[in-house]
């Protein structure tokens, strides 16, 4: 016991709980002056808009659904569409190298090859017009969903750089709490 007691009223014991005093409180100090600078009329100002952005998103609610409703029904269309793409672009690809090999090796069977290249050649280019079109309703469904929300995730992110100071030093005030020295 009295080695115990002699452990913790050492000199830089001491020291130690004198500078967990201080450090807890700069810290406290530090979270309330970031807590005063966060919170000021700017801030008030800033959740006003946020709540005036999320009314506004409330009646674009029928629209984000619809919108929604459109992505999510795209999307297995735009998988199929790919799909496809690929299989045909693997069948073109082996086929130009059957007409390629045919006018190396075999001229007189290149007219055959080349009719079954060029069917091929339509077909790629027929996916590939038509993955180009579900991509860009995609997109410009994924645009119009981004517009509607967009001025909300800008105040959010705003008010989350504005408290950031106040969060961290306040994470670290609870931290000091647990301390067993403190």
């Amino acid at each position: 016991v009295l080695m115990i007691v002699y452990d913790y009223s050492r000199d830089w014991k001491t020291m130690q709980r004198t500078f967990m005093r201080l450090d807890a409180k700069l810290t406290r100090e530090a979270a309330l002056a970031a807590r005063q600078k966060a919170l000021d009329e700017e801030h008030v100002k800033l959740i006003a808009e946020l709540k005036a952005a999320r009314v506004e998103i409330a009646k674009h609610q029928a629209a984000l659904a619809k919108l929604n409703a459109k992505l999510k029904d795209l999307e297995p269309k735009v998988y199929a569409a790919d799909q496809q793409y690929k299989f045909t672009k693997a069948s073109f690809d082996a086929e130009r190298y059957l007409y390629e090999d045919a006018l190396a090796n075999k001229p007189k069977a290149a007219p055959d090859a080349k009719r079954s290249l060029d069917k091929l050649t339509k077909e790629l280019d027929d996916r590939t017009l038509r993955l180009a079109e579900l991509k860009r309703e995609q997109s410009q469904a994924e645009a119009e969903i981004d517009k509607i929300n967009a001025r909300r995730k800008e105040i959010e992110t705003t008010i989350e750089r504005r408290t950031a100071d106040f969060r961290l030093t306040r994470s670290k005030f609870v931290g000091l709490k647990q301390d067993t020295l403190f």
